[in-house]
């Protein structure tokens, strides 16, 4: 799961660095002739900016916008056009991360359940040199996030959010829990965990939806951001658990057959000193014997010169 955070934070890092670099770009082209940028043209000249926002401005200081790449936008304050959505804009997607129902399955080959998905609106933005308080911006509403949560398979009810670091307000949700989430983490103990370290994980209650997840968490580098994946404990353990009951198997197979060894050296054991001991009798009895036959012999004898002597005497 620290993986998977990882991989998501370094693909809205390079969303937002493409944005930035975008913006930097239409900044120096504006103060080398603000009058030749038309939004239009630049628009089809960055393809890659524009699979990352939605929207592309120039504004005044009264925030007022001038330029921008939806027509009806002109003349609307900036996020007028999102004024409807104040809790996020609620989607689905297929399975597989995107909106096209005739696209890709899910790896299993059967088609899963639509994932819910909610944006909060958030604007990049950067000063002109001139006029004064003139403003060019972008809106970042990443759909990668959405599609790398699809392929993570994270099980049942989970949940990935890019969480804003500085406020503790969630900008996006993917998951069950977009449905009605709690946006304010500021004053939750995650929030607080994030805060502290730049990647982690933490076992406890979701703020978002109040259930009880295993959360893995990394910091977007250079950014106030962090992406939170999060998923029940019971399916992140399922793979421990199964390498627990192998390591337990194993273990057990490995105790019996120390069992089976040492019981075959004891025996074997028993047998040798049950076997010396045996040659040990017979040893001692083979002497005995061969003494007791030297002293039948040596009987003998003196009873044969008994029976001469007797037989002289008489």
């Amino acid at each position: 799961m620290q993986g998977q955070a990882a991989v998501m934070a370094e693909t809205i890092g390079h969303e937002l660095l493409m944005i930035d670099q975008s913006l930097t770009i239409l900044q120096a082209a504006w103060k080398a002739d603000s009058g030749s940028v038309s939004l239009d043209k630049w628009q089809k000249q960055m393809p890659a900016l524009t699979a990352v926002t939605d929207d592309l401005f120039i504004c005044d200081d009264k925030h007022i916008i001038r330029q921008d790449i939806l027509p009806a936008a002109v003349g609307q304050g900036v996020g007028a056009a999102y004024v409807g959505f104040p809790h996020g804009s609620l989607e689905q997607y297929e399975s597989d991360g995107t909106k096209d129902k005739d696209s890709l399955l899910l790896q299993s080959g059967v088609a899963g359940e639509p994932i819910d998905a909610r944006q909060f609106l958030m604007y990049i933005v950067r000063p002109l040199d001139h006029p004064k308080g003139w403003l060019i911006g972008a809106s970042y509403r990443s759909t990668e996030l959405t599609k790398l949560f699809a392929q993570a398979a994270l099980g049942f009810d989970p949940v990935v959010a890019l969480v804003d670091t500085r406020h503790g307000v969630v900008q996006a949700v993917v998951g069950p829990a977009a449905r009605r989430p709690k946006t304010d983490l500021s004053k939750s103990p995650l929030f607080d965990v994030m805060t502290r370290s730049a990647s982690g994980i933490w076992i406890g209650t979701t703020a978002i939806d109040g259930v009880e997840r295993l959360h893995a968490f990394h910091r977007v580098a250079g950014r106030d951001m962090v992406v939170m994946v999060a998923a029940s404990l019971a399916e992140v353990m399922v793979p421990a658990d199964n390498l627990a009951a192998g390591a337990r198997a194993l273990a057990f197979v490995a105790t019996a057959l120390v069992l089976a060894i040492g019981g075959l050296v004891l025996w074997e054991l028993y047998t040798i000193r049950a076997q010396n001991r045996r040659t040990r009798i017979f040893n001692r009895n083979r002497g005995e014997l061969e003494r007791l036959r030297a002293e039948e012999a040596g009987n003998t004898a003196r009873a044969r010169l008994n029976a001469v002597r007797l037989q002289v005497v008489l």
